[in-house]
């Protein structure tokens, strides 16, 4: 790995570390995990707003795969943090995928298409999908 492609890992594992704080920071105010797992359209929509919208600037010359796998590990430990908090309030796993789903397109269209409502859409599609378990479990309890 040239030095330049070791300093820009370096900054996305420091962009990583401190935008997973700030989660972590927010949730710790918040009681009902399903509030937790919403917490991360928040940081998502704060962060776009501060200057971070989430891709690399200036990255030319640097591997475009390391960068990839970067961006991979960094949607996995999101991912894997979405899944604990899937797990806490009761909701499938799999959820967290699609929670993280919707984070990035919604990150993705703020930088494509400049759009700034796009994290507040994503975060109703997602409590919009966690009713549907609300539902499912109020229909068994009702059997």
């Amino acid at each position: 790995m040239t030095d330049r492609s070791a300093a820009v890992v370096a900054a996305l594992r420091r962009r990583h570390d401190a935008w997973m704080a700030d989660l972590l920071t927010v949730e710790q105010g918040l009681e009902d995990p399903r509030d937790r797992i919403l917490a991360v359209f928040g940081i998502r929509e704060r962060s776009e707003h501060g200057g971070d919208a989430g891709h690399c600037d200036g990255t030319t010359g640097v591997d475009g795969g390391r960068l990839r796998s970067e961006h991979a590990r960094h949607l996995g430990r999101v991912q894997g943090h979405v899944a604990g908090l899937c797990a806490e309030a009761g909701l499938p796993s799999h959820l967290a995928e699609a929670v993280v789903l919707l984070v990035q397109g919604a990150r993705l269209d703020g930088v494509v298409r400049g759009h700034p409502g796009a994290v507040r859409a994503a975060r109703t599609a997602a409590a919009v999908i966690m009713s549907v378990y609300d539902r499912d479990a109020s229909a068994t309890v009702r059997s």
